[in-house]
C-alpha cells in the first residue's frame, strides 16, 4: 500500500480546538457516495506529542475510521 501525505491546517476559526494535548475537530460535513451528498459527522484528533492523528466519519449508522501520523512541516500558512 501506498504512503499518503495529509497536511492538516488548523483554523480555530473553522472549528477547530486547540488543546493542551491536541488538536480537535467535531462536526457535520457532507459527503458524496454514489453521486447522492449526504449529511455525515466527522471527527479528527491529532496529537501535539505524538502527532498520531485518527479520523472518523459517521453516517447512517455506520462509521469509518482512519488513523496515521501527522509530520510538523514547514509552510508559509498557519504553523502548529
Amino acid at each position: 500500500m501506498a504512503a499518503s501525505t495529509l497536511q492538516y491546517y488548523i483554523d480555530t476559526a473553522g472549528g477547530w480546538k486547540v488543546g493542551q494535548d491536541s488538536f480537535s475537530f467535531d462536526g457535520p460535513t457532507n459527503v458524496t457516495i454514489d453521486g447522492k451528498d449526504r449529511v455525515a459527522s466527522l471527527s479528527i484528533v491529532i496529537s501535539r506529542q505524538s502527532g498520531k492523528a485518527t479520523k472518523t466519519l459517521s453516517s447512517g449508522g455506520k462509521s469509518l475510521t482512519v488513523s496515521g501520523e501527522c509530520k510538523k512541516m514547514e509552510s508559509t500558512g498557519r504553523k502548529f
